[in-house]
């Protein structure tokens, strides 16, 4: 039998180095792309919050019954952001630092938006002496297509007018309805895609009242 140094296929033979500078370079390559993306993905959620699930509270909307969702909990500073008062002034959620704010985007057209105001009026009122407020924010429609509107809901709480879609970029959502809650230090702790319910007010935003 032969040598194995004259084996004719030595090179291949022989069992070849599994792990090398290059593959060790690759691996930590690969582990700081791992934690990278996880951190950017971490920082993304925080200020995109994932889609709620339906609950099982309702609102009562004429003949149908529209399902409530369940808010996002997040944590991020809210953004500054300065729009128009119906009355034409310029209003800026700064301006009411130290209060519970439920910052509510909404469209005429949209039935889940009219579904909700209900809901949003009656809890501004049940609790605005405890320093809540809703400011409802429409920036796709101006205030002659608004006014009838606004009279039909019997809407007591702010609206604010946003021609150039500010809220959009601001909270990076154009969904309809959506709303964000900024508790007293000015932090938006959670975050709505779809109408809310009394219940999901009283559940979700009452503790923030008492904290």
């Amino acid at each position: 039998m032969a040598d194995n140094s004259e084996y004719q296929y030595e090179g291949q033979w022989k069992r070849k180095p599994r792990f090398g500078w290059k593959q060790a370079l690759v691996g930590v390559g690969g582990v700081l792309v791992f934690v990278i993306g996880v951190n950017v993905i971490d920082q993304y959620k925080l200020a995109n919050p994932a889609a709620p699930t339906p609950t099982t509270a309702y609102i009562e909307y004429g003949s149908r019954r529209i399902a409530s969702v369940i808010p996002q909990e997040v944590e991020f500073p809210a953004p500054e952001l300065s729009l128009t008062s119906l009355e034409g002034e310029t209003v800026s959620l700064a301006d009411h630092r130290g209060k519970i704010i439920l910052i509510n985007t909404w469209a005429t057209w949209c039935p889940g938006c009219e579904a909700e105001m209900p809901e949003l009026q009656a809890y501004a009122e049940k609790y605005q002496q405890e320093g809540f407020m809703v400011i409802g924010v429409n920036a796709e429609e101006s205030i002659e297509q608004i006014a009838p509107f606004i009279e039909k809901m019997k809407l007591a709480f702010p609206i604010w007018l946003d021609a150039r879609k500010q809220v959009y970029r601001a909270f990076n959502s154009s969904h309809l309805p959506s709303s964000f809650v900024i508790d007293r230090s000015g932090t938006v702790r959670l975050a709505w895609y779809g109408p809310v319910s009394l219940e999901m007010l009283e559940t979700c935003v009452t503790p923030l009242l008492r904290e």
